[in-house]
């Protein structure tokens, strides 16, 4: 792929990411298969960031009934954070 391109796709992959995490949740699986380019009435490389199934929720209401058990390992483990 053209840098630009890249550059173009990881922009709104990051935009979205920072629109999640103002509203309080952290994806935790970000990987390829989670990013869907697309083609949307003529414009190309539009980005949607998918599957926020094991997302953490920052908002302590809900954050007490979704707790991650210590030493459980969630997302894919190629794409985890050492």
């Amino acid at each position: 792929m053209e840098p630009i391109r890249v550059c173009k796709i990881l922009k709104q992959v990051l935009q979205s990411l920072r629109e999640a995490h103002f509203h309080g949740a952290a994806h935790r699986d970000i990987k390829p298969v989670n990013i869907m380019v697309f083609s949307h009435m003529g414009e190309h490389d539009r980005v949607k960031v998918l599957d926020f199934g094991i997302a953490r929720v920052t908002d302590a209401d809900i954050q007490a009934t979704m707790q991650t058990d210590v030493g459980q390992l969630l997302g894919t483990l190629p794409y985890m954070s050492p």
